[in-house]
C-alpha cells in the first residue's frame, strides 16, 4: 500500500509541474475548440428546387425580349411514363418542374391586372402604322397539365393552341378547341444546347442519323391528322434549330404537308428562317415571350412591349404558357384592345 500511495505521488507531482500543467490546460482547451467551435453540428435546411435563371438581366424590356432565351428546362420525359395513371398534379410536378416553383404560393399572393389599361403606349408610337395592329398569342405546352390546358381552350377569344406530341387526349383538346374557333398547331420537342435536359424521346436531335430524324419528325407530325392543324413551332430546341442539315430534313416535311413553321426563338443562332425559305416553308418568328418569369409585373411589362410592337410593326406574335398568371393576364388585356387600335387574330393571319 505504501508503495502504491508513492507511485501516485510521484505521478501527480510529475503532472503538476508547472510547465506539464499548462500544457495539460492547453490540451484540454483545444479539444473543447474543436469540439463545440470546429465540429459543431450544421443546422439542417430543407431542400430548395433550383430556379432556372438568365444569366444576364436586362432592365430595358426591349433588349430582355429581344434577347433570346432557352425556355425553362424540363424534367425527363418519355413515351415510358404511363400519363393516364397520374393526376395533373403529378404531371404538373413532372413536366414543368422549375417552370412553375410552387403554382399555389403564387397564386395566394394578390395577383391583380385591373390597371392593364395603363399598359397603352404613346399616341407617337401608335401612328407609325396606319390601320389596325394585329397580334397573335400562342399557348405552348398544351396537353400536360389538363385543367390548365382546358382553361386555355375555353378562352372566348382567338388563341393558338401549340400541343406538345407525347401529351394525353391531344386530339381531343384539339378538336374542342377548333370547335370553339382557336387554331392548333404542333409545339414539337427538339434538342435545347443543355445536355442535362431531355426533351423527350421524340425530341429531334442533331446527333441522330438523318434517318433517325426523319422518323423523328414523321412520328411527331403524326400526332394528330395533318388537316387538323396548320403548323409546328419548337419547343426548347437552341441545338437543333442551329443545324441546318436538320432543320433542312424538317423543312422538306413541312413543305410536303402544307405546314409552316413559328420559330419560337430559343437561340439567337436559328437557322429557321433561312431553311424555311430555301423550301418555300410559310414563316414567322415570335417577338414577345408573356412569362418568362413568373410575376404580374413581367408579364404587364410583357403586354405593354407586345403593344409597342405591333404599334410599330402593324403586328405581333407573342408566346405564353398554360399557366394561371398568363390566362388572369390574357382575359384582362384583351379587354382593353378596342381603345388600343389592336385586333386579335390567329397565327396563320399574320405567317408570310
Amino acid at each position: 500500500m505504501e508503495k502504491l500511495k508513492s507511485v501516485l505521488k510521484s505521478i501527480a507531482k510529475f503532472i503538476l509541474s508547472p510547465h506539464r500543467l499548462v500544457a495539460l490546460m492547453l490540451g484540454i482547451g483545444l479539444l473543447a475548440f474543436t469540439q463545440f467551435v470546429v465540429l459543431k453540428p450544421v443546422e439542417r435546411v430543407p431542400a430548395v428546387k433550383p430556379i432556372i435563371q438568365t444569366p444576364i438581366q436586362y432592365n430595358d424590356m426591349a433588349m430582355q425580349q429581344s434577347i433570346s432565351k432557352e425556355e425553362p428546362a424540363l424534367n425527363t420525359v418519355g413515351d415510358t411514363i404511363d400519363y393516364d395513371d397520374m393526376s395533373d398534379d403529378d404531371i404538373d410536378d413532372l413536366y414543368f418542374g422549375d417552370l412553375i416553383n410552387d403554382l399555389g404560393a403564387m397564386l395566394s399572393d394578390d395577383v391583380e391586372f385591373s390597371d392593364m389599361k395603363q399598359l397603352n403606349v404613346s399616341d407617337d408610337r401608335s401612328a407609325a402604322y396606319k390601320g389596325k395592329a394585329k397580334v397573335a398569342i400562342v399557348i405552348d405546352d398544351l396537353g400536360m397539365n389538363r385543367q390548365l390546358s382546358w382553361d386555355v381552350i375555353e378562352l372566348d377569344f382567338p388563341i393558338t393552341l401549340a400541343f406538345l406530341p407525347y401529351a394525353t387526349g391531344v386530339e381531343e383538346m384539339a378538336k374542342k378547341g377548333a370547335l370553339l374557333g382557336h387554331e392548333v398547331i404542333l409545339h414539337v420537342p427538339m434538342q435545347p444546347q443543355n445536355d442535362e435536359i431531355d426533351a423527350g424521346s421524340n425530341a429531334l436531335r442533331v446527333d441522330d442519323t438523318e434517318e433517325g430524324v426523319v422518323d423523328a419528325i414523321a412520328k411527331n407530325l403524326s400526332t394528330l391528322p395533318t388537316n387538323m392543324y396548320s403548323g409546328i413551332n419548337n419547343h426548347m430546341g437552341s441545338a437543333f434549330t442551329q443545324d441546318t442539315l436538320g432543320m433542312n430534313l424538317l423543312m422538306a416535311q413541312l413543305k410536303s404537308k402544307n405546314l409552316y413553321y413559328l420559330d419560337s426563338r430559343t437561340t439567337a443562332d436559328s437557322v429557321a428562317r433561312v431553311t424555311a425559305q430555301a423550301h418555300d416553308v410559310p414563316f414567322a418568328e415570335r417577338d414577345v415571350f408573356l412569362d418568362h418569369e413568373e410575376t404580374s409585373e413581367y408579364t404587364k411589362s410583357a403586354f405593354g412591349e407586345l403593344e409597342r410592337i405591333a404599334l410599330e410593326n402593324g403586328q405581333a406574335i407573342a408566346i405564353g404558357h398554360p399557366k394561371q398568371i398568363t390566362i388572369d393576364g390574357l382575359m384582362a388585356w384583351q379587354k382593353t384592345l378596342s381603345d388600343k387600335n389592336i385586333e386579335l387574330v390567329l397565327l396563320r393571319d399574320l405567317v408570310k
